[in-house]
């Protein structure tokens, strides 16, 4: 963390002798301050940002209360999907008894086929949509934990220079 300050006043001169902790210089330390307080800010901002994706990140292995919106609604689409799904591959079990038996068409029993391809397209693809924002909440995780630890670091590293 860079030091930001400013030199208001200069204690000593030339040539002057000096004892140990004697003052040199008194400093404007206010834009410091304030940096400091902005990074403090930012750090704590940050721990609810990685607290909200562990939280997001938890929801892979089921539905979690309070996670994003975004995740909540995709888990009804896959169970919505799920449902359809399975209504379809019921429906289609009937309707390949009814093929065999001779009662309908082959043009139906395709119908019904494309039909039951559909529902489990709208399942994959809400699963990879549900995967995929996963995906970017876990780079989010990883990107907003490297930038705290930095900033931790520093502000470490300040606090022990004080």
């Amino acid at each position: 963390m860079p030091f930001n300050a400013r030199v208001e006043n200069v204690l000593v001169q030339n040539n002057m002798k000096v004892s140990k902790n004697e003052k040199l210089i008194k400093m404007d330390m206010s834009e410091f301050m304030s940096q400091l307080e902005i990074t403090r800010t930012r750090m704590e901002y940050l721990k609810c940002v990685i607290e909200d994706l562990k939280l997001d990140l938890k929801s892979e292995n089921g539905y979690v209360e309070n996670c994003d919106p975004k995740l909540k609604l995709l888990f009804n689409e896959i169970d919505s999907a799920k449902q359809e799904l399975d209504a379809s591959n019921s429906d289609l079990l009937n309707i390949k008894k009814l093929y065999n038996a001779g009662a309908i068409s082959s043009n139906e029993m395709t119908e019904a086929e494309l039909e039951n391809q559909k529902f489990a397209q709208d399942l994959l693809n809400a699963e990879c949509t549900f995967q995929d924002l996963l995906y970017e909440k876990r780079k989010s995780l990883e990107l907003n934990e490297r930038e705290y630890q930095i900033l931790s670091e520093a502000f470490e590293a300040t606090n022990q220079k004080n």
